[in-house]
């Protein structure tokens, strides 16, 4: 059981009996030292202790004391310090019950940290779009620096999902779990498409000579300039567009199988 031992000193003065007295009032000085012990406990404490009276004046019998001043006495019915005349000692309990506020606690936020690398050559791959989901909301979206490093901070705990998107790479869905106040470091590798080889060639069909134009594979749009425009595709099929001032565009659509090597020359008409 813990508990601690006390001593307290109290100068206590006293005008007259609060109790009963039959003579006039006087006034009392002393001195009341209390010892005794404390068992403490969760929210409050438990005190037991007595009260020893230190008189300066004459006591003649054990609740009366004659006053020097007066030559009075007064009654012995008082059984209370203070105001009034105090008997020689007095047994004290006491439980006190007390509540301490502690101000909240700042729990620190935890992140998420990683790096995003070609799954073949261990490489960073910069510009890689990553977002990061709490179920279906969005939670961050950034994109990996030139060494391909992200950060999400300042994040609660709990379940997540890391989405990484580049082009030509195939898309990565990543679930991640992180505790309070706690630094999770990734590594994130994406897997290359397959991969085919396109060789385009433009010519005027009159003159058979080459012709600068515009070519438009899917969104990604190239310029023709009279030289060999050769393009790396993921496999699958593909819709090819070209036009060039003055002549009629064509249209055509292929289809390439992983690590096929096709070449395509297209023949414009004059309008």
């Amino acid at each position: 059981t813990n508990f601690r031992l006390f001593t307290e000193l109290s100068i206590y003065g006293s005008r007259g009996n609060v109790g009963f007295t039959y003579w006039k009032p006087c006034i009392y000085q002393g001195y009341f030292l209390s010892t005794g012990i404390v068992f403490p406990r969760s929210n409050y404490e438990i005190s037991l202790s007595a009260d020893f009276r230190l008189s300066l004046h004459p006591s003649t019998d054990v609740y009366s004391v004659e006053f020097p001043l007066t030559n009075e006495r007064v009654a012995d019915l008082n059984l209370t310090a203070g105001w009034g005349v105090a008997p020689p000692w007095c047994i004290n309990l006491s439980i006190t019950n007390f509540r301490e506020k502690r101000p909240p606690v700042k729990l620190e936020k935890s992140i998420i940290a990683g790096r995003i690398i070609d799954a073949a050559t261990n490489e960073p791959l910069p510009g890689a779009a990553v977002t990061l989901f709490k179920g279906n909301l969005v939670i961050h979206s950034i994109n990996a620096d030139t060494d391909g490093y992200f950060t999400f901070d300042n994040l609660e705990a709990g379940d997540y999902e890391i989405e990484v998107r580049k082009t030509n790479y195939v898309p990565l869905r990543y679930p991640v779990s992180v505790g309070e106040a706690e630094r999770l470091q990734l590594t994130l590798s994406l897997n290359r498409k397959a991969s085919a080889h396109l060789t385009i060639r433009i010519f005027d069909m009159e003159t058979q000579q080459p012709l600068s134009a515009t070519v438009k594979i899917d969104d990604q749009e190239s310029l023709y300039r009279g030289e060999e425009l050769k393009l790396e595709l993921t496999a699958g099929t593909h819709t090819i567009a070209v036009e060039s001032p003055n002549y009629v565009s064509m249209t055509r659509e292929v289809t390439m199988k992983p690590d096929e090597h096709l070449r395509i020359s297209f023949y414009l008409l004059k309008k």
